[in-house]
């Protein structure tokens, strides 16, 4: 694929041993003064405490964060790093995990409207008592969204913003790629499925 540069961002892939699978999310986070490694470093750290608070008590004790691969895009050959202090980290919600395909999904919510400006993340680790057949529990959707919350303001205690990346337009590659600050979050109530995390069809 076409390389599009995202500038003053970096990309963040969250990666995960889940239900004996690897699988991964993928985050965006903007600093004013653009990507270093300093930067990088101080992101991955972000989001492995994180994990370590907020997210790995809504994790299934099948789940575990194995690592970040924190990438600056701006441009192709621009520098990475995989941040891996503290992993991994283990969930801590023993309700019974899920097929590793069944999920929920996590909607990123920015300032503008249209496509280019809504992401959409698929939480990892959810058990089977945060759920009554195909809904998710108000109150563990509640969880959820207080858990995500806090990563955008995590990273904006650090002068960081996540972000929606847009790199298409129309099917074509942009000529630079458009990253919207996120303002908050919203949890969708109804059972999703990522058939790729399927055991054996992970990374």
């Amino acid at each position: 694929m076409t390389f599009v540069a995202l500038p003053l961002c970096c990309k963040v892939e969250m990666r995960y041993n889940n239900n004996a699978s690897k699988v991964e999310n993928v985050y965006h986070v903007l600093h004013a003064s653009g990507m270093n490694e300093a930067r990088m470093n101080s992101i991955g750290g972000i989001f492995a405490s994180w994990e370590n608070t907020s997210a790995k008590p809504i994790r299934s004790t099948n789940t575990a964060w194995t690592s970040a691969v924190i990438t600056s895009q701006e441009f192709e050959a621009a520098p990475g790093i995989e941040y891996t202090t503290g992993a991994p980290i283990v969930g801590t919600d023993g309700g019974g995990a899920m097929p590793g395909n069944v999920t929920v999904a996590v909607r990123w919510i920015t300032a503008l409207r249209g496509r280019s400006y809504r992401g959409r993340t698929f939480h990892i680790g959810l058990t089977r008592t945060a759920c009554s057949q195909d809904i998710l529990l108000p109150t563990n959707a509640g969880f959820l969204k207080s858990c995500y919350d806090a990563l955008i303001a995590a990273l904006a205690a650090e002068s960081f913003q996540l972000v929606v990346a847009s790199y298409r337009h129309e099917n074509a590659p942009r000529a630079t790629g458009l990253a919207s600050p996120i303002v908050t979050s919203v949890v969708e109530g109804t059972l999703d499925s990522q058939r790729r995390r399927l055991s054996g069809r992970g990374m």
